[in-house]
């Protein structure tokens, strides 16, 4: 029998779509924001104005904690979508976190969370369930 060859792209495709349902679930308020890249596509962190850039870890109830309340934050803080929100699967860039910005946090799928001006972090959640950071940090990001 033979196999299709389009069924891993397909499968691909798939997990996105699920992932970014996952997301949109999580956090409706921003549903229209969230853009889910791949770990190939992490160039654009250096061409990026204004933007969080979160590390997602399915599996983590932390981190899908500090999902929500990073939707709940952005959209009280910023109702006008001035904030691009960037998303990444933490499974799919295992051999990058010894590479920045993820080096300069203790990465562990807790939602580690980078707050991007000018194509550099500004700010970081500091690894570990940091709710505190959220409110704080975006609104610097607006200032």
């Amino acid at each position: 029998m033979r196999r299709c060859k389009c069924g891993a792209a397909w499968r691909n495709k798939m997990d996105h779509l699920d992932r970014l349902s996952i997301l949109k679930n999580r956090a409706p308020e921003i549903a229209d924001r969230i853009e889910l890249i791949s770990s190939e596509e992490l160039t654009i962190l250096d061409e990026l104005d204004c933007a969080v850039f979160f590390v997602m870890a399915y599996w983590s109830g932390p981190s899908v904690q500090m999902f929500s309340e990073l939707g709940s934050v952005l959209s009280s803080v910023d109702p006008d979508n001035s904030i691009r929100l960037i998303v990444v699967d933490i499974d799919e860039i295992g051999h990058l976190v010894r590479n920045p910005p993820f080096c300069d946090v203790a990465m562990g799928g807790n939602g580690e969370t980078f707050w991007i001006e000018h194509g550099q972090v500004i700010s970081n959640s500091g690894g570990g369930l940091n709710f505190e950071c959220i409110r704080l940090n975006t609104e610097q990001l607006l200032e």
